[in-house]
């Protein structure tokens, strides 16, 4: 299904900002080489991914799925000065082009490759994430999120690829494992109050794309001074978060939010 006119797709092309020549050569090669080319993000994703880099600024970046290192240099150009991008893939081929792309490019110091299986990658990469790209097996989609929900810091941003599944969510019923993948990864992260979320659909040169924006709500303890606002050490406090819920906050700690104090 395309959600997005072909038109309009070009005129964004031309809109939009040029990508470099390394990415021209992978994008070139990739469409006449490799059987499964329709995979490669393509400029205008790239170029997204890499605005979305350059807002948030990562100090580490983690990508699962690599392909063959398109979306990993989109990405690379937000990283922080010193700043490094551990991307995963499983298939052995597409790993070795992949770094040999990565050893021509100016980020080659700071792009980490691990071939494998996420699942067993990610139980040993323990690092800081600050921005968090997926775009690889459907039917994983909600096994990584959990692995790494937990783990992450609050402020995280989290991006998941293909979340409309080419328009396959809105069928009823919904045919094939990798659209039921998709649809239940939904559904639990529209009931996941650990972050905050939006979709978004967006344009791709040969199919219509969607991506998941959410990012991971703070669930720790943070201390304040509440004398500043004219309470006493000694008083306790009630009040809700921004979503409503009903809090009680000591006079030394509270969630880390947006309180209304009553």
């Amino acid at each position: 299904m395309d959600i997005i006119l072909p038109d309009l797709n070009q005129y964004a092309l031309q809109h939009s900002t040029q990508q470099d020549s390394l990415l021209d050569e992978i994008q070139n090669k990739t469409e006449e080489h490799h059987p499964e080319a329709h995979m490669l993000s393509g400029p205008l994703q790239g170029s997204f991914l890499s605005m979305v880099s350059r807002m948030v600024k990562p100090k580490m970046i983690l990508e699962i799925g690599s392909f063959v290192g398109y979306s990993a240099l989109c990405l690379a150009k937000g990283l922080a000065e010193n700043g490094e991008l551990h991307t995963i893939e499983k298939r052995e081929n597409d790993a070795l082009t992949a770094q040999s792309y990565f050893d021509r490019s100016e980020y080659k110091s700071q792009l980490k490759i691990h071939v494998g299986s996420a699942t067993d990658i990610l139980a040993d990469l323990d690092k800081d994430w600050d921005l968090i790209f997926v775009d690889a097996d459907k039917t994983g989609y909600l096994n990584y999120f959990e692995s790494l929900i937990e783990k992450v810091k609050p402020g995280t941003w989290f991006l998941f690829d293909n979340v409309f599944f080419h328009g396959e969510v809105l069928k009823n019923p919904l045919v094939g494992k990798n659209a039921k993948a998709i649809h239940e990864f939904n559904e639990y992260i529209k009931n996941d109050s650990r972050v905050e979320k939006d979709y978004l659909a967006y344009l791709r040169e040969s199919k219509d794309q969607s991506i998941l924006i959410f990012i991971a709500r703070s669930a720790v303890k943070a201390e304040i001074d509440l004398s500043k606002y004219g309470y006493s050490v000694a008083e306790t406090l009630y009040g809700e978060t921004a979503n409503g819920e009903k809090i009680t906050i000591d006079s030394t700690s509270a969630t880390e939010g947006i309180w209304l104090l009553k």
